[in-house]
C-alpha cells in the first residue's frame, strides 16, 4: 500500500479509527510504565518502548496528537518511575524533563511530517477535481458526481428529473487572442457568481473546459429548466469586467435532460455540448431530451461534417441554379448557384444542416474551393451553347480571413479562362462585419479582377451605413422575409422601397429574393427594384434543366400574366 492509498484510507475513515486508536494509545502507555516497573526502572532500555505510541499518535492524530501523546508520556514516565526499582533511587527533574523534551520533539516532527503529507494528498486530490484558475470544480468532478447519481428506476411524477446544462462562451477565441486567458479566467468566474445568485446555495458550479460551464441540476416545481435558461441569458447580456474594460460574452446554453443514469458519465457531458452547438444555431436554449435512444438525429447531424470530406471526394455535391431576372427587361443573365448534397444512404441532406457547421471548420474552405470551380466550369459549359451568364457564389466570413483566398479565386478563373465578370460572391452582412477592414481589403482585391461582390440577406444583420459605403460592393440582394409579405404589409413595402432608393443613390443595384406570386412581383417593379428571384419565377435547377428552361424562354422571362 502506498503513502497516497494509506492516508486516503485513514481520511475517509479518520473518525472510526481515532475513536478505536485513543484507547489503544493509552494502553500502550499504561503498558510500556508496567514493563519498565516491572524491568528494574527507568535506567533501562525499555522506556524507549514509550516512543511507538508518540510516533503512532503524531501519525494518527498529526503534530497536536504527537504533542499532547508525548507530554502524557513523558508524565508517566517522569518523576514517579525511579531510576531501580531496587534502590528506590528516585530521578532527578533534569532526567525526566530532558526525556520528555525528546519525546516532544519527535512527537511533534513525526505530527508536522504526517499534517504536510496529508495536507499535501489532500491538495493534489484537490487539484484533480479543481480547475486552478478558476477554482472551480472541473471536468472529472463533474463525471464523478454524475456517476454518483441514482440508477434506480425514477418516480412517476419525475419524468426527467436530471438537467445537465452547459454554458459555452462563445466568443472565447476572440477573447482570449485579445485580451490572454487571464480574461478569459475572469469572465468564467464573473458567469460563476451570476449563476449563483440564480441557483440555490448548494448548487455546484463545474468548468469542464476553458471556455465552458456546467450545472447538474434536478428539475422541479421550483426551478423549471426554461425559465431557468432566459434568466441565465439575461444575467449574461450584462458586460464582463476585466481590469478597467467591459467585454462581452456570446453566451450559448445547452441542456440535456434524462431520467436515469445508462451511460458513461461523458456521454452526458458530449449531448450537453451538441445542444449548446445547436442552440448557437438556433441562437436559443436548446433542451435535448434523452432516453433510450431519442439522440439519434442530434448523433446524425454530428457526424455529417466527417460525412462531408467523404461527400467532397465522392463527388456527392451538385450545384443548382436560381435564375435572376432583369426587372426592366425580363433578361436572364444572372444565377445563384445553390450546393445540394445527395448522399448514397442518407438520401438528399439539406444544406441548412451541413453549411452552418461547416461555416464553423476548415471544411468551409474546400465546399467554396469546390461551389467556385463548379459555378465556373458551368460558365464556360453555357458559353459553349450559346449564352452567356453571371453565376453567383455564396461564400463565408471563414473564406475571407484565409489568405490565399485571393490567388485561389484567382487560379480558378485562369483555370477556366475566364475573367472575373463571369463571377459574383455573395456574402451575408453579418459576416461582413465580423473584421470589416479585412473585408475591405480582401474584397477590394476581388473587385480588381472584375469580380461583382454582393450582400446577401441584407436587412436582418446589423452592419452600418458607415460601412456599407466603404466596401466594395455593387449590389444588396434584399431578404426573403420583407419580399413574402409585401402584396400584404405596408411596412414590408415601406422599408423595401426605402432600401432601393438608398441603394440606387450609392450607385448600387438590388436584388429581391423571396418572391412567390405575381403581385409582389409587380410591386418590385413599381418600386423600380433592378432584379428578382424566387419559386414564382423557377425553383433552383441542375444546370442541364435550367439551360432547357432558359432556352424554351429565349433568354427573356415573361411572367404568366403577360402572356
Amino acid at each position: 500500500m502506498s503513502i497516497s492509498t494509506f492516508y486516503r484510507w485513514v481520511d475517509q475513515h479518520k473518525r472510526r479509527i481515532q475513536t478505536l486508536a485513543t484507547p489503544l494509545i493509552l494502553t500502550f502507555m499504561i503498558a510500556v510504565y508496567f514493563i519498565v516497573i516491572n524491568t528494574g526502572g527507568i535506567k533501562y532500555v525499555f522506556s524507549h518502548s514509550m516512543y511507538l505510541p508518540i510516533v503512532f499518535s503524531a501519525v494518527l492524530f498529526g503534530a497536536l496528537g504527537g504533542f499532547t501523546t508525548a507530554i502524557i508520556g513523558g508524565l508517566i514516565l517522569g518523576p514517579f518511575v525511579p531510576i531501580d526499582t531496587l534502590t528506590g533511587e528516585a530521578q532527578l527533574t533534569i532526567n525526566w524533563v530532558f526525556r520528555m523534551g525528546f519525546f516532544v520533539l519527535i512527537g511533534t516532527t513525526v505530527g508536522l511530517a504526517s499534517d504536510g503529507i496529508r495536507s499535501y494528498i489532500k491538495h493534489l486530490r484537490w487539484s484533480v477535481r479543481h480547475d486552478n484558475a478558476s477554482y472551480l470544480p472541473n471536468r472529472f468532478a463533474l463525471e464523478a458526481d454524475i456517476k454518483a447519481l441514482s440508477t434506480g428506476e425514477p418516480k412517476k411524477e419525475e419524468k426527467y428529473p436530471y438537467c445537465l446544462t452547459l454554458i459555452s462562451l462563445a466568443n472565447s477565441k476572440e477573447i482570449e487572442t485579445s485580451f490572454g486567458m487571464t480574461a478569459l479566467d475572469h469572465i468564467l468566474m464573473q458567469m460563476s457568481s451570476r449563476i449563483k445568485k440564480e441557483t440555490q446555495a448548494e448548487t455546484v458550479v463545474y468548468r469542464t473546459s476553458s471556455d465552458q460551464l456546467c450545472l447538474l441540476l434536478k428539475e422541479s416545481k421550483e426551478l423549471e429548466i426554461k425559465n431557468f435558461c432566459k434568466r441565465l441569458r439575461k444575467y449574461f447580456q450584462e458586460p464582463f469586467r476585466f481590469n478597467a474594460l467591459q467585454l462581452h460574452g456570446d453566451i450559448q446554453i445547452g441542456v440535456v435532460k434524462f431520467d436515469r443514469i445508462l451511460q458513461s458519465p461523458s456521454y452526458y457531458i458530449q449531448k450537453a455540448s451538441a445542444a449548446a452547438l445547436q442552440a448557437e444555431i438556433a441562437n436559443a436554449p436548446n433542451i435535448l431530451e434523452l432516453n433510450h435512444g431519442s439522440d439519434s438525429a442530434i448523433v446524425e447531424n454530428i457526424e455529417l461534417l466527417g460525412r462531408l470530406k467523404e461527400a467532397l471526394d465522392s463527388k456527392q455535391l451538385k450545384l443548382h441554379y436560381q435564375p435572376k431576372i432583369d426587372l426592366n427587361t425580363g433578361a436572364i443573365k444572372h444565377a445563384e448557384a445553390l450546393m445540394r448534397w445527395h448522399h448514397p444512404t442518407l438520401g438528399a441532406i439539406p444544406p441548412t444542416k451541413f453549411i452552418p457547421r461547416a461555416e464553423r471548420s476548415t471544411l468551409i474552405n474546400r465546399l467554396t474551393e469546390f461551389a467556385i470551380d463548379e459555378a465556373l466550369r458551368q460558365v464556360v459549359r453555357w458559353k459553349k451553347v450559346g449564352f452567356s451568364l453571371k453565376v453567383a457564389v455564396n461564400i463565408s466570413a471563414q473564406n475571407l480571413t484565409q489568405p490565399s483566398f485571393v490567388y485561389q479565386v484567382m487560379t480558378l478563373l485562369n483555370k477556366h479562362g475566364l475573367d472575373g465578370s463571369s463571377l459574383e460572391l455573395e456574402l451575408t452582412e453579418n459576416s461582413l462585419m465580423h473584421n470589416v477592414n479585412n473585408a475591405i481589403e480582401v474584397l477590394t482585391k476581388l473587385t480588381k479582377l472584375g469580380i461583382v461582390v454582393s450582400i446577401d440577406d441584407f436587412g436582418t444583420g446589423y452592419s452600418s451605413l458607415q460601412y456599407l459605403q466603404k466596401l466594395p460592393v455593387s449590389i444588396i440582394k434584399i431578404d426573403k422575409s420583407f419580399i413574402l409579405n409585401l402584396a400584404t404589409d405596408d411596412g414590408s413595402r415601406y422599408i423595401v422601397d426605402a432600401a432601393v432608393n438608398l441603394a440606387h443613390k450609392i450607385d448600387m443595384k438590388v436584388v429581391a429574393e423571396g418572391v412567390e406570386d405575381q403581385q409582389s412581383l409587380n410591386i418590385l417593379k413599381e418600386i423600380g427594384c433592378d432584379y428578382a428571384q424566387g419559386f414564382f419565377i423557377s425553383h433552383p435547377l441542375p444546370a442541364s434543366d435550367f439551360a432547357k428552361w432558359r432556352t424554351q424562354l429565349g433568354g427573356v422571362y415573361h411572367s404568366p400574366s403577360a402572356d
